[in-house]
């Protein structure tokens, strides 16, 4: 099996299985060789070189010695109380925002008594450093990519929101380009849950010192030139999602005009400047720019929340808007500007009406006359009809994100939508039919997959062909594959996304509750926990609900696979299970995590329906229960 077939760029942003999902797999070493060697390993992370700092981190590049992969490692700068608490409430904070434009954490410790985390290392550069070579050194990148970008800044902002979490530091230098086209959103120290109390803002008392366009750790916390209005002073009210908006607005700004939306060498003119809503006209450094995303920028960065998008969803709207070559909804646009931008969207349908009323004219004066226009309205449409299939090839690309942004969201058909539009676009797209089996391969679509790839080369997806043939046979294409012939399946795939969300499209279309369970089960036994040989547990379907006990099963650590399912009770004492996303979803009245490896119980108590949880007697001893909560201690 190649390392080129499995590291496939269909999984690029996908959320990782229990915050780990590793694309490369190698052949199988000898027998017990690999436990023989973490066994020995003593110091986790090696020394790594520095690669970045913040106000309170240094960030290193490191090796995870467990998994043998590079990832980037944060650390305080100095000792501070203080700075830990924020430290560890960053990470942890951070690592509850699973989506791929946003920095994933992999693990949080200490060592030596300071408290360390680490996340995945992006090669590449950051916005600002993009911005400063389009200004200085005359990079042309074309201003729909860099929307690209923005949109997916958006979309990271945008989530983060819908959890009730608040950035309040996003600038260019917070924002990591990959090398493969990755956006991630960086540097949640300051983020916030809305609802928590908020410093208070005094601009006299901030150090100028501290001003040097990164992060100010003072009294006004943010970063220069980004800041809200309602950063610098409480008379603009409380910090909220209209903060982002704000900043975000700076971003669009800076992507326009290459510099910030306030910039002074001295601190507080900067922050009047921001009170005071100076900001100049971008059309001041770039006259050519576009009007519509000059307005859609300017009306993010209004001085009053109330003039701002209400939402980004609303600010994202606008700019997709304009991609499409629609008015958008901050330029106010009248009617012949409306008609304007309808006549370029369809200009070459337009042209050809426009051609036929002057043809009917011509008719009525000379038929030689008329000939001509004939050859030169054939002509035009010949030119129309190249340009349409270029635009068609232009539109792919797109198209295939709206793909994958479908399956992220576990709405199957949505992407398999995308993926047949797609191909009907450009037919001659390998990568579009690549994509398109994939989804059918996903949704047990078998014989669908074999003809999406039957149009690619021979040596294409090779090993997918071969499987897509072969179950292709044993059922039709309505029909979900037996429990037995889909571990088989998954045996033979080897692979651990495809296999998650292969069973995830059965969890969302298959009626028959025992059918989700055995394939839950299948991938918790064959894929997630296959150092475990020996499965000893009891469950149990009792009113639609299923039951499930555990707690014989120590070296059980994962619960994917049933993390979708309707879950009423649930004992996971005495097991190695660490991680809290897989049950949140559950429809839980009780479980049972005595002796577990689950450090923070919070958010499972957090589930509406959960009424009794049983734990160690000696576990979570400061920690405050809700009252809806029966918390029972066992010796």
């Amino acid at each position: 099996m190649s390392k080129e077939e499995i590291s496939e760029d269909f999984f690029d942003g996908l959320q990782p299985l229990n915050n780990h999902f590793d694309d490369a797999f190698e052949n199988e070493p000898e027998e017990g060789l690999l436990i023989e060697e973490l066994s020995h390993i003593n110091n986790r992370y090696e020394q790594g070189g520095e690669i970045g700092r913040g106000g309170m981190k240094l960030i290193s590049s490191t090796t995870d010695k467990m998994t043998l992969r590079q990832v980037a490692r944060a650390s305080l700068k100095e000792e501070d109380p203080h700075h830990e608490d924020r430290f560890v409430k960053e990470a942890r904070l951070t690592a509850s925002l699973e989506h791929p434009n946003i920095i994933p954490v992999y693990d949080l410790g200490l060592e030596k008594g300071e408290p360390f985390f680490t996340m995945k290392l992006v090669e590449g550069e950051n916005l600002s450093d993009l911005i400063r070579k389009m200004k200085n050194e005359g990079l042309k990148v074309p201003l729909q990519e860099l929307m690209q970008i923005f949109l997916k800044i958006c979309d990271a902002v945008a989530f983060a929101h819908s959890k009730k979490v608040i950035h309040l530091d996003l600038k260019p230098a917070n924002i990591r380009l990959g090398q493969f086209g990755e956006v991630i959103v960086c540097d949640w120290g300051l983020a916030k849950i809305i609802g928590e109390v908020e410093d208070e803002i005094d601009t006299l008392s901030l150090d100028p010192n501290l001003y040097n366009d990164m992060t100010l750790d003072g009294i006004v916390k943010g970063s220069p030139g980004y800041l809200a209005p309602e950063q610098v002073s409480k008379d603009f009210g409380s910090k909220d999602e209209l903060t982002d908006i704000y900043s975000l607005g700076g971003i669009l700004y800076s992507l326009l005009t290459y510099r910030s939306p306030t910039h002074a060498k001295d601190l507080d003119k900067c922050l009047k400047q921001t009170i005071a809503g100076n900001i100049s006209n971008p059309l001041e450094y770039n006259s050519k720019l576009p009007h519509s995303l000059i307005a859609v920028a300017m009306k993010a960065l209004g001085t009053e929340k109330k003039s701002r998008y209400a939402s980004v969803t609303e600010l994202r709207r606008d700019i997709n808007r304009w991609l499409s070559g629609f008015a958008t909804a901050a330029e106010d646009a009248g009617f012949l500007k409306a008609v304007w931008l309808l006549l370029k969207r369809h200009k070459a349908v337009c042209g050809l009406l426009f051609f036929i009323v002057l043809l009917s004219a011509v008719l009525t004066v000379k038929i030689i006359v008329n000939e001509k226009a004939a050859l030169e309205a054939r002509a035009l449409y010949l030119h129309e009809k190249e340009q349409s299939k270029q635009q068609a090839v232009e539109d792919v690309p797109r198209l295939l994100e709206l793909v994958k942004q479908g399956y992220r969201d576990y709405d199957f058909d949505r992407a398999l939508e995308y993926a047949a539009l797609a191909v009907k676009k450009n037919p001659a797209s390998t990568s579009a039919w690549s994509m398109k089996g994939r989804v059918h391969l996903m949704r047990q679509e078998f014989n669908a997959a074999s003809q999406a790839f039957s149009h690619l080369e021979a040596g294409e997806q090779r090993r997918l062909r071969e499987l897509a043939e072969d179950y292709g046979k044993l059922k039709k294409d309505d029909e979900f594959l037996s429990v037995e012939l889909l571990k088989e399946f998954l045996i033979r795939l080897a692979h651990i996304q495809y296999s998650y969300l292969i069973c995830g499209y059965v969890d969302n279309k298959s009626p028959d509750l025992n059918y989700r369970l055995q394939v839950g089960l299948v991938f918790m036994q064959e894929i997630v926990n296959r150092h475990i040989v020996n499965w000893d547990f009891d469950y149990e379907i009792k009113d639609g609900y299923v039951e499930f006990d555990f707690s014989r099963m120590q070296n059980l650590y994962s619960l994917a696979g049933i993390r979708n399912l309707p879950v009423r009770k649930l004992n996971i004492a005495n097991t190695a299970v660490s991680q809290t996303i897989d049950v949140l979803k559950m429809p839980l009245e009780e479980i049972d995590i005595s002796n577990s490896l689950i450090l923070d119980p919070r958010p499972i108590v957090k589930i509406a329906s959960l009424k009794r949880i049983k734990i160690h007697n000696t576990q979570y001893r400061k920690m405050n229960f809700p009252d809806r909560v029966e918390v029972i201690r066992i010796e």
